[in-house]
């Protein structure tokens, strides 16, 4: 964050974030880094304007509970796409909205092999780590939403990619409401670098 955000003497009355990228070690990192500076500001309310195609699963996983950790009444706002393992991230927020242009996407996950021999070993220990990464990201889904095992089974979920609207997203408890974004007067705002 820049020197004037740190720099003030009195608690900002909130603070809104903006993340627009990968789910990936740099990006996350940053995210991280300014939300610690939020707490750090003495923020009592954080939003984070957010979008993301996805990336990697177990950074995902860390955000979604560094996230769930922070100290704030946390809103994030889904401005664009909201992919993969970034729906995880999403579902952090106790409050969460999306603008009528977002779309939600759910599907299964897969892992990038490299051209080269791999042992039947690392690919079955592969097919086992992401067989429990699709068990963790059914149960976020499941306690955070309205997305029941049978709701979830009806939109073969993690045989297809399925698109949600945000009318949908809404039906499911995926969001609370559809608006477009704003920030607040009197509210810091940082755009978040990888």
């Amino acid at each position: 964050m820049t020197e004037e955000v740190q720099q003030q003497s009195q608690p900002p009355k909130g603070l809104v974030l903006t993340f627009v990228g990968p789910i990936q070690p740099a990006a996350t990192k940053n995210l991280r880094k300014a939300c610690c500076m939020a707490i750090n500001q003495k923020a009592k309310k954080l939003t984070i304007l957010f979008s993301s195609l996805g990336g990697s699963i177990d950074d995902g996983f860390a955000l979604y509970g560094f996230l769930r950790a922070l100290p704030v009444e946390l809103t994030i706002h889904a401005i664009g796409s909201v992919e993969s393992i970034a729906t995880v991230v999403f579902l952090a927020a106790d409050k969460r909205l999306a603008t009528p242009q977002a779309h939600f996407m759910i599907h299964g996950f897969t892992w990038p092999f490299v051209a080269q021999p791999y042992e039947q070993r690392q690919i079955e220990d592969t097919q086992e780590s992401l067989k429990h990464s699709l068990a963790k990201y059914t149960k976020v889904l499941e306690e955070r939403t309205l997305l029941t095992q049978q709701a979830l089974d009806q939109l073969n979920a993690f045989k297809k990619i399925n698109i949600l609207t945000p009318a949908f997203a809404k039906e499911k408890g995926i969001i609370q409401q559809i608006a477009d974004a704003t920030i607040p007067a009197g509210w810091i705002t940082y755009n978040v670098d990888f």
